[in-house]
């Protein structure tokens, strides 16, 4: 923590880091779901909502209802991640904080960016982040009350992980 703030708090102060960080992510965000949707549409075929938890400027909310129209997409984040983004009728944003609040949904999309270039070991770094075997993530979902789970590979290290109550 420099400077008095972890960097989500830098970032709700200068708008120019968080608009280059938040571009960095809509890139990311973008190119994983055209994927995962091309390789793994099943997976979206019986949703009918979803929230993207920090899905910013909802990039990936939007790849997934254009091409599956009937789920009902709802981006959470940060206020000053959402504040601003005009309505487009496709996505519905939510400003808040996910320790806080998650709206109801039947799919909750949390992305994962972990060690992946530069910028994921700096995140690793100033959020305290962890790498997680499949054996921890199945712990983790059976904690949380799941009690089923498929972890669906996208593009590299990177994997669609589905969890059922």
């Amino acid at each position: 923590m420099a400077h008095g703030t972890d960097v989500w708090g830098a970032m709700s102060l200068d708008r120019a880091l968080a608009a280059g960080f938040s571009a960095s992510m809509a890139a990311d965000s973008k190119f994983l779901a055209e994927i995962a949707i091309r390789r793994h549409a099943e997976a979206f075929m019986n949703v009918s909502s979803l929230v993207d938890v920090g899905g910013g400027d909802g990039s990936m909310a939007r790849a997934i209802v254009k091409a599956f129209p009937h789920i009902k997409c709802l981006v959470l984040d940060l206020p000053h991640v959402v504040r601003g983004i005009p309505a487009d009728g496709f996505v519905e944003y939510v400003a808040g904080d996910m320790m806080d609040f998650v709206p109801p949904a039947n799919v909750v999309l949390l992305k994962i960016y972990e060690a992946q270039l530069f910028l994921d070991l700096c995140m690793m770094t100033v959020t305290t982040g962890k790498e997680r075997e499949e054996k921890e993530w199945h712990m983790i979902f059976l904690k949380a009350g799941f009690t089923q789970y498929k972890i669906l590979p996208i593009l590299g290290i990177k994997s669609l992980i589905e969890v059922y109550p």
